[in-house]
């Protein structure tokens, strides 16, 4: 009899006295959080990643969408249809030289694993090792919370680096740090950017762009600015510009309807692009809205045009009462971006390709700053 982990209540936590397992040819490695095939890694986003162990602790299971949202998602909010398109992103991650899939749908009941699984159980030493390690984080982790009381403490509100609405023209709003070359760096952990609701940072039922710096290797969909109202029951109002595993996109929400994107009768509506921008260096990003253009929608990289959509399905006004949020979405702290952002500015007009080319040949001005080597170094 083939032989079972216990289970955990957490599904994306894996047994503690495993280190690792092999599913057929993969190494699933719990200790790294990769999984590698013939000593090369696979580089899974944390999202794939987690739903891969969520479905070998539950291995032969079969999960339902609606059990993969509750035991990978969580409290985030997203719909059935993304589980089916995550499940099909994993397995092209997961692609066997001989098209071999791993992944499997048992029509009525769900997804599981159809491979064999062979447990690597954690040694003595490595048990006590582990031990030992978070008795030092423990200890770690307290004195750092001391240290960080006494340097709040010192500190007054003009030290502690804050962001603002940096410049405003008769079109655009600029929002950046109050440091002229420091970028929002954020962990994608619990960093966001929060300002206000303001008329000036609603569109209404206008033309406008987006545009920024944007430095990451994070995948997974993470937020680069969004200012939505979400209910989960009726319907969706703003928009969301965003990253989309690596590749730019845009959402825009005009009420009205369900909050499914992908139903007929939803509020909103998804564009994608091809502009893969999760290479860990810096790229500008932009996308500017006609909204009564069939091609109105345009995505560039680096000045370059990658593509166009139809956004005259989503004529409606897109104001709404909620906060504009950089790096987080607007009605929900998820979607958290990890990396840099630089200034971020919102066009009330749709730009011309010559006018980001020339945003693009501007330059970056804004970077972040490690600490940990002298000096500082610049990334």
């Amino acid at each position: 009899m083939r032989e079972q982990p216990e289970q955990e209540s957490n599904m994306t936590t894996t047994p503690q006295k495993y280190i690792g397992v092999w599913v057929y040819d993969l190494y699933v490695c719990f200790t790294e959080r990769k999984v590698f095939r013939d000593n090369l890694d696979l580089n899974l986003s944390d999202l794939s990643y987690n739903l891969l162990i969520c479905l070998i602790i539950k291995s032969p299971t079969p999960l339902s969408s609606r059990e993969l949202l509750n035991l990978v998602w969580g409290k985030v909010i997203t719909a059935d249809e993304n589980v089916k398109q995550r499940i099909s992103i994993l397995r092209k991650q997961l692609e066997h030289p001989e098209q071999y899939s791993y992944i499997k749908n048992r029509r009525g009941y769900g997804y599981y694993i159809d491979a064999p699984l062979k447990w690597k159980k954690r040694n003595l030493t490595q048990a006590l090792e582990s031990k030992n390690i978070k008795i030092k984080v423990a200890a770690i982790s307290l004195f750092s919370f001391i240290i960080s009381i006494i340097l709040l403490s010192a500190l007054t509100s003009d030290d502690i680096n804050s962001i603002h609405i940096a410049k405003i023209t008769p079109q655009s709003i600029h929002l950046a740090t109050e440091t002229e070359d420091l970028a929002f760096c954020l962990d994608g952990f619990d960093d966001y950017i929060e300002i206000a609701n303001q008329d000036i940072l609603d569109v209404g039922f206008g033309d406008f762009s987006i545009t920024t710096w944007i430095r990451t290797a994070a995948l997974g969909q993470h937020v680069i600015i969004d200012k939505r109202y979400e209910n989960q029951v009726s319907n969706v109002q703003g928009y969301v510009f965003y990253i989309d595993d690596g590749y730019i996109a845009l959402q825009l929400a005009d009420g009205g309807g369900t909050w499914y994107c992908q139903e007929e009768n939803s509020s909103c509506t998804f564009y994608d692009s091809q502009a893969f921008a999760a290479d860990n260096q810096w790229h500008h990003v932009a996308v500017t809205i006609d909204r009564d253009k069939v091609d109105g929608i345009r995505f560039y990289l680096n000045g370059e045009h990658i593509d166009s959509h139809d956004p005259t399905n989503r004529q409606g006004s897109l104001s709404n009462s909620m906060p504009l949020r950089i790096g987080s979405r607007s009605s929900y702290i998820s979607g958290l971006f990890q990396g840099a952002i630089g200034e971020v500015v919102l066009h009330h007009k749709a730009l011309a390709p010559q006018e980001v080319q020339a945003l693009f040949d501007t330059g970056n001005n804004r970077h972040c700053y490690n600490i940990a080597h002298k000096g500082g170094k610049m990334l």
